[in-house]
């Protein structure tokens, strides 16, 4: 086939379009997409203009930004994949100036729109977003809103965005309770199921729960030895003191050397002491 277009371009003295003999086209440039994008009839065409847009420098200009940020409004654009595309484009531009518009965004009409806003805040960290993820994450009609709500509210350490969480354990959608759930554990460090009744030390504090301390760990390989995997990844460090490292190993399978034990490494983002070069 790819002789057959070969041939039939060479024979007319015209050059083939090589788009068109391996399947691919080349993106229209800026100024078609533009024209595209606020005078195609096909909301589908405007869509995929925007996505096409954000990939090129036009977006890099402020006023360009300015037009994106007012077509997340539905005064403005009716459609709501449009919309939902222009809410991407401003997370993937990443400046604050336009954070509140994608917060607005959360409380469009429209699922798809609701979605990309709450997905967006999971990367982008903007407080004044807090109240209106935890209203999703708990009433949201849709399960993908509550679910894309839950994974963002990790980025909020809080009592309420705590208890928020909590009570997301007990939606009736399984991907919702999972997404609760693994923003719990990114919050306090532990994992304590999906009971909410085991995130508190008593039961008469349900409804009342207080964001807990976050644990910190240090992280060790398992030793060469362990094929049956008796001793812990993780060591808890309590008060700022240093863990134990016989608590790692569980002795009740017998007696083990301490030279056999593999070097403790501390998470990265904890700064080492300076070494004395006195010594």
């Amino acid at each position: 086939m790819v002789g057959l277009s070969l041939v039939a371009g060479c024979k007319g003295g015209k050059t083939p379009d090589w788009s068109d003999v391996f399947g691919k086209k080349k993106d229209p440039p800026p100024d078609v997409l533009v024209e595209q994008l606020f005078n195609a009839q096909s909301p589908d065409t405007r869509r995929i203009a925007i996505e096409k847009l954000s990939k090129t420098y036009w977006i890099n200009e402020e006023k360009n930004r300015e037009l994106v940020a007012q077509m997340t409004s539905r005064s403005v654009e009716k459609s709501p994949i449009v919309r939902a595309a222009a809410v991407r484009t401003l997370a993937k531009v990443n400046d604050p100036k336009y954070f509140d518009k994608i917060a607005d965004a959360m409380k469009d009409d429209s699922s798809i729109v609701r979605f990309d806003a709450a997905d967006s805040f999971e990367l982008i960290i903007y407080p004044p977003a807090e109240d209106e993820l935890q209203r999703l994450a708990l009433d949201d009609d849709n399960e993908d809103v509550r679910t894309a709500a839950c994974q963002a509210l990790k980025n909020y350490r809080s009592d309420d965005t705590y208890r928020t969480l909590l009570r997301c354990l007990g939606d009736e959608s399984f991907t919702v309770r999972e997404a609760s759930h693994e923003s719990l554990v990114a919050m306090t460090g532990v994992d304590n199921g999906y009971d909410p009744t085991k995130w508190v030390s008593d039961p008469k504090q349900l409804g009342k729960e207080t964001l807990p301390a976050k644990r910190k760990v240090i992280y060790r390989k398992r030793p060469w030895w362990d094929w049956a995997g008796v001793t812990k990844e993780t060591v808890e460090v309590k008060d700022g003191s240093q863990p134990n490292i016989m608590d790692s190993i569980d002795m009740s399978g017998g007696k083990m050397k301490m030279e056999d034990l593999s070097p403790v490494r501390v998470e990265k983002n904890e700064k080492q002491p300076a070494k004395d070069d006195s010594e």
